[in-house]
Parts: structure tokens; sequence; C-alpha cells
């Protein structure tokens, strides 16, 4: 898929990139429902149901096919332990980064990693990021077409101006989570970031009533 090629080229250029699923699986809302955070992030991880995974232990899912064209759904999900990342642990572990042997024990070390995290601290505040549009569901002043949410259980819902692409939300995030390394490929990057976003429309919708009018919509600058 081509807006996943964009995302991993993007997360490599950063050196955010850990691995990607080829073979992803998918988890139905009423599978994650009643679920804890840790246990959200430990069944998308055993599941598959992602699409990258960062050096931190983030995750990044891009839920296109699964929801049509016209509906994606895009998640951010931060590691829910405050322990070394599986990159910096290879580190730690005399593994030399971007070598052949570092990414054979990503593999190898995997499991041993994962049953140390068990015992790591919870991170008491992960803030997840995801984007949805929900055509049928909108609701004037309750419930946009376009939104952003963050953090989970609530009912937050930050209307967004423009349909966002995977590319545009990995920017989102890079730009929020990882401002020190957005600073530096933001810098080297710009002409071609400003000709995506100058060529990418305002959202023009049926569903956008009066009072919608009166709250602060995420929107690029024209």
């Amino acid at each position: 898929m081509v807006y996943l090629e964009e995302v991993e080229t993007v997360l490599k250029r950063n050196r955010l990139l850990f691995d990607r699923t080829y073979s992803r699986g998918y988890l139905g809302r009423s599978d994650t429902k009643r679920l804890t955070y840790e246990e959200l992030w430990k069944t998308t991880v055993s599941s598959a149901a992602f699409d990258f995974r960062l050096i931190d232990n983030s995750l990044l899912d891009f839920s296109i096919s699964q929801y049509g064209d016209m509906q994606p759904r895009f998640a951010y999900y931060p590691s829910p332990y405050i322990y070394p990342s599986l990159h910096d642990y290879l580190i730690q572990e005399g593994f030399d980064l971007g070598s052949k042997e570092f990414h054979e024990a990503s593999s190898a070390c995997a499991e041993e990693y994962m049953e140390q995290l068990a015992n790591a601290p919870i991170n008491p505040n992960p803030m997840t990021i995801r984007y949805d549009k929900q055509t049928d569901s909108y609701s004037e002043a309750i419930h946009p077409e376009n939104h952003m949410h963050l953090g989970l259980n609530n009912d937050i819902r930050i209307g967004c101006g423009n349909n966002l692409s995977p590319l545009d939300f990995t920017h989102f995030v890079i730009r929020q989570v990882y401002p020190q390394y957005w600073k530096v490929y933001s810098a080297k990057h710009e002409a071609s970031i400003r000709q995506r976003i100058s060529n990418k429309p305002s959202l023009h919708s049926r569903n956008f009533g009066n009072i919608d009018e009166l709250e602060l919509y995420l929107k690029y600058l024209p």
C-alpha cells in the first residue's frame, strides 16, 4: 500500500521505526472495550493489530481497509511501561545499531524482553492519539465528522478542518510526541511538506452546522 510506504519512509528518516507488520491482524472494538490500557497494548501486539512499532515501543495503526476508504481510523498507542525500549535494550546488551546482528537480535530477544516488561512500572499517563472520520456518526456540536481523540475513555473530539492521510497523521504524531525529531526533519524537508499541504483542500461537508462554526478546529494554515 502506497500510503504505508510513505509513512515507513518518514519513520526511517527520523530513525523512529523499529519494525513493521506486513501480515497484520485486526481487533474489533468489542474485543477491547473493557480492557485496561496495558491489556489493550498487549492484545494489540500479540494480535499484530498494528502497522508500525517505534523504537520506544509505541504503535501506529492505520485501519483504512477495515472501515472503508471514506472512514479511516488512525491511532498512536504509546508504550504502557516506563522501561527502556527494545531498541535501547539491545544497545545496552552490546549490539551495534544498524548492524545485521542488531536486527537478528530484535527477533531473537523479543520474547525475553516482553517477559521483563511484565515487571516494569506502569506509565500512569499514556496519551493515546486517534483520528476518525465517521460520516454516519455526525452530531452537531457533539460529534464532528472529522475529529481527533486525545486519551482514552473521555468525550474529547477535536474537529479537523482537513481530511487527514496516514502521512498527515504521522507528521502530527512526530510533531506532538517527538518534537526534537520534528524540528530537524521539518527543517530539512520544509519545501516538500509545504507543497503537500498547499494542495490539501479544506473540508467541505454537509455535516457541518452553524453551531460547529463556534468551536476550534484543527486545520492546516492556508
